[in-house]
């Protein structure tokens, strides 16, 4: 199964390196920005929303999709309800700093990283636990395999 990132709101109050989108006129309308130091002070934060790149995957279904975190549907075909879906899978590491969204990945290059109760990675597992057939939940964070070949 490939898999893919993207950006998706997540709520909470914007930080200093934090990810938002510019819905604003001028020269970065439309455009995912970190916010600065600067951006707080002059563009006024509290009326910006908080986004973090999440692995997704587009699963096909006949009917409705099994109960899960989906943001996305499309009807192939109306008479066979033929569906494909969108999934969430999990928040990628904010390590993993070379991840853009729209990137693909397969299986083998990710994994699931040890997080604590908020969602923090606490350490980085020497033999790292595939994606599949895993737990997920709300603190769920993927490692991504780096250039280096070490998970991030």
């Amino acid at each position: 199964m490939k898999y893919f990132t993207k950006y998706l709101e997540c709520g909470g109050s914007l930080e200093v390196g934090d990810i938002t989108f510019w819905e604003d006129e001028g020269y970065y309308h439309g455009k995912f920005l970190r916010v600065t130091e600067s951006f707080k002070i002059h563009a006024n934060a509290s009326q910006w929303k908080k986004y973090k790149l999440f692995l997704c995957s587009r699963e096909e279904y006949y009917g409705e999709p099994p109960i899960g975190t989906y943001i996305d549907t499309e009807i192939l075909d109306r008479s066979s309800e033929h569906i494909i879906a969108t999934r969430v899978i999990g928040e990628i590491s904010p390590d993993a700093t070379w991840v853009k969204p729209g990137d693909e990945f397969d299986e083998s290059e990710l994994c699931l990283l040890p997080t604590d109760m908020h969602g923090k990675v606490v350490y980085i597992p020497r033999e790292p636990k595939p994606i599949t057939g895993a737990e997920l939940s709300q603190f769920t964070v993927i490692g991504v395999k780096g250039p280096c070949g070490h998970f991030h």
